[in-house]
């Protein structure tokens, strides 16, 4: 019989448990690895230093196959070479594998390896900083800065910027991994430039903007009476010197695929553009390596076709197709679009709203989904992007060497599947970068779909991400924030693209009012995607929601007009005694009924759906928040930062060939041009609730008495989508919380997670 073992043998003391605080500081001491500046790191490549390899003649296949890691990103670099990232032996699918990394949130970090030394600050003013960086130094600024570069060529999120004039405005807030200056090919000097930025006064309206930019501590600025505490930017050398101690963490690409995408940008081509797609899951850093690709193509000196030196002075662009309508680029949730850069992208999304007016960063053509995720509908999605396509298509002819970045959503599993296979299908992709993990029959999947010559390169997964301060639901609102909120700028230039945003609360931005019947009906019709919203409902669920405006260049967009067309003509062919010219004719008012408001809107066809507008035949211009509906005038307030001057140029635009002069009739007279119908389309957009918080913020709605009856009347009556929860009297101050009062899920414009 087995002996019977003792209670000390059969159980193992547990080990005491160590707050978080300790665990840190224990593992910190057994970490090996040490931060280094980089200027103690062996460079990779040998550069020449002469004066004049140091500007324009630095090759960029040197420049980019040489950047450096900063060693706060605790990864091991691949060889210049591109070892970690290897061809197939078909020379079209590409694999890579990456270091792995760690990030410590509770450690520090460095994020600069600038040194002050001796001749290293140039100069300093309290609006003005101008370094000497030396070869593969990195400089890391928190805020809004203008840069300039004086002498040599510096690195900036993928963008190489050379010494001229120029200035580049950079926007890098606390939300974000901060953009590094790396000087590369030699030394470099740089100007950095304090701002005056309106964006920071959007903390007055929302919690959101907050702890975002530059802070110093009060006490010690004010008794120091240093030239950095007035400064619209500071310049970090580790996480520790924020003073608002935020986990902060600089760009990070690693250089192996580094390596990798500039081969796409520099691949020698014979006859096409490159036309890269980028795709992956949620939160994989798609955007990131698409700002990447762009800014190299944008600040690139090699021509991609021909691949010869082009001329300094030769102005370049680039094309983004953004088919992320949940966390898009440039413009507001809920859309796709095509849009022309003149300037790098050098700051997050919601720093450069993109407006039809906007010259560095133009929208070309837009179409709304009205939600945050093409799974509402897939085939229009791949409408709407076949068509943005096509108008792509038509600029290469005027701008033979243009690129074209397609941002891809992050849905990828499931149904996506056939979305993406489709538009590798239809669109003349030369590449194509996915983010891991990806499943290997979808990659070989799109291998074989790809071109003759395309090519997959495949980005390894990173095994950890760095905290976000923010979540995707917030940063859509901020994004949204940032669209309503823009005012245009005085002088639009492509060397300046720099935005202006008006920071009063929303309510005291003056509305457009829009009638919607009678002779001067501004609207056809209104238009749902997705459920059909009962007539008797329509007003309450339109009532301080967000719609898109879309301008019908053809009657053929209208959902019902084909059917229309074949009604009238059988009309005609069955009424000998009609007249021909008005019989032929449709009647589109026919296709709009009216609520018990008399709203206008467009009935759903026998299935009791409603189809989209055809892209072929639309277009969306922009975003309006419906600020409230007067029923006794019969009009809609709308909210939008769409300029007076842009309105009319979408509505009344003038004919191919027209030189701005109206027509004349036979008589003589001035003939008016024809207007384009108006159509607001309503969806699954995000509820607006910033919008109705704006006030609360603001402490505009404090203006009556806190505990008397009547005052809470009278803040109901100023804010209806605003109620005060009273909680326990117990839990003293703060107790009370504000809530923005929901509709009911099915008659509400909320939507779902976004991609």
């Amino acid at each position: 019989m087995q002996k019977k073992r003792k209670a000390q043998e059969a159980f193992v003391e547990p080990k005491p448990r160590l707050s978080a605080f300790a665990a840190a500081k224990a593992r910190a001491a057994q970490s090996d690895t040490e931060i280094k500046p980089l200027d103690e790191l062996k460079p990779s490549n040998s550069i020449p230093t002469s004066q004049n390899d140091r500007s324009d003649a630095a090759a960029l296949p040197t420049l980019l196959s040489s950047f450096p890691l900063s060693s706060a990103h605790e990864a091991a670099s691949g060889d210049d070479d591109g070892t970690g990232i290897g061809y197939s032996s078909d020379d079209q699918l590409w694999t890579g594998s990456s270091a792995q990394r760690s990030y410590k949130a509770a450690q520090p970090q460095r994020l600069s390896s600038f040194r002050s030394r001796k001749m290293a600050v140039l100069s300093e003013s309290p609006d003005r900083l101008v370094l000497k960086l030396k070869a593969d130094e990195t400089a890391t600024f928190i805020g809004e800065y203008d840069l300039q570069v004086i002498s040599g060529i510096v690195m900036l999120s993928g963008a190489a910027l050379r010494a001229g004039d120029r200035t580049y405005r950079v926007f890098a807030p606390g939300t974000h991994a901060l953009l590094t200056v790396i000087a590369k090919g030699g030394a470099a000097e740089i100007a950095v430039i304090s701002t005056t930025t309106s964006m920071a006064g959007l903390s007055k309206v929302s919690p959101l903007w907050g702890k975002l930019w530059n802070a110093q501590d009060f006490k010690d600025s004010v008794a120091n009476g240093s030239a950095e505490s007035k400064r619209s930017f500071m310049l970090l050398r580790s996480s520790t010197d924020d003073p608002l101690k935020r986990a902060l963490t600089a760009l990070d690409v690693d250089q192996g695929i580094q390596s990798a995408l500039f081969r796409i940008v520099n691949y020698p081509r014979t006859s096409s553009d490159p036309v890269v797609l980028v795709s992956g899951p949620k939160a994989s850093g798609k955007s990131t390596i698409s700002r990447w690709l762009t800014n190299t193509f944008l600040t690139s000196t090699t021509s991609r076709t021909s691949n010869q030196r082009l001329n300094s002075a030769q102005p370049k662009t680039s094309f983004w197709l953004d088919l992320d309508p949940g966390q898009p680029e440039f413009g507001p949730p809920g859309q796709v679009s095509l849009v022309q850069l003149h300037a790098p992208i050098l700051g997050p999304p919601f720093t450069h709203p993109t407006a039809p007016s906007s010259s560095p960063y133009h929208m070309i053509r837009s179409h709304t989904l009205a939600s945050i995720t093409p799974k509402e509908d897939s085939d229009h999605f791949l409408s709407c992007a076949m068509d943005l396509l096509s108008h792509y298509q038509r600029l290469r002819l005027s701008f033979p060497d243009a690129p074209l970045v397609i941002n891809c959503n992050g849905w990828v599993l499931g149904s996506a599947v056939e979305v993406l296979l489709a538009l590798v299908q239809g669109f003349p992709i030369t590449d194509v970068v996915l983010m891991q993990p990806m499943d290997m029959d979808v990659v070989q999947a799109i291998k074989s779909s790809l071109r003759a010559d395309g090519r997959v390169l495949l980005v390894p997964q990173r095994e950890t991400r760095p905290t976000q301060s923010r979540t995707s639901a917030e940063f859509r609102a901020m994004m949204n924030m940032s669209y309503f909120h823009t005012s245009p700028p005085s002088t639009p230039s492509e060397t300046s693209p720099i935005a202006k945003w008006d920071t009063r609360p929303i309510s005291h931005i003056r509305p457009w009012q829009v009638p919607y019947s009678g002779p001067g009906q501004g609207i056809l019709a209104i238009l749902s995607y997705g459920e059909v919203v009962p007539p008797a409902f329509l007003s309450t669920v339109l009532d301080g929601m967000v719609v898109a405006i879309c301008v019908i260049e053809d009657d053929v967009a209208i959902p019902g007009y084909h059917s229309l067309v074949t009604s009238t003509a059988q009309q005609v062919e069955g009424d000998e005694e009609a007249e021909h010219h008005d019989a032929q004719e449709p009647n589109i008012q026919s296709l709009v009924s009216r609520t018990p408001d008399d709203l206008p809107y467009l009935l759903p066809d026998r299935s009791g759906l409603i189809a989209p507008l055809d892209p072929r035949n639309s277009r969306c211009v922009g975003l309006a928040l419906i600020r409230g509906i007067d029923r006794e005038k019969q009009e809609l307030h709308l909210l939008t930062p769409l300029s007076a001057d842009e309105i009319d140029r979408f509505t009344y635009p003038p004919e191919e060939d027209d030189e701005d002069e109206d027509e004349l009739d036979e008589d003589g007279s001035a003939q008016e041009r024809k207007r384009k119908q108006i159509v607001l389309v309503r969806g699954k957009f995000d509820s607006p609730d910033w919008a109705f918080m704006e006030d609360v913020y603001a402490g505009t709605v404090f203006g009556h008495g806190e505990d008397d009856d009547r005052g809470k009347v009278e803040k109901e009556k100023e804010r209806p989508y605003v109620a005060e929860r009273k909680l326990d009297a117990e839990r003293g101050l703060g107790s009370n919380v504000w809530r923005v009062r929901h509709l009911p899920r099915k008659l509400g414009g909320g939507g779902g997670g976004g991609d």
